[in-house]
């Protein structure tokens, strides 16, 4: 396993998928995948970005 100072996020390789598998625990879970994990790194770090985003427009618009 290794963790990314930047944003917080896992990225794994997986034996069952042979790739490595990103992850955000907490906010999200296994969500993008590839063969090179500095890659797999930056689809992370943009998909939690992106989620992160939505969540505060979210917020601001209330119940």
């Amino acid at each position: 396993m290794t963790e990314n100072p930047n944003c917080g996020g896992v990225v794994e390789w997986s034996d069952e998928d042979q790739c490595y598998v990103g992850s955000y625990p907490g906010i999200i879970g296994p969500c993008c995948h590839g063969d090179d994990r500095d890659q797999v790194f930056l689809q992370l770090r943009q998909i939690v970005d992106e989620w992160l985003e939505f969540e505060e427009e979210d917020r601001e618009k209330g119940p």
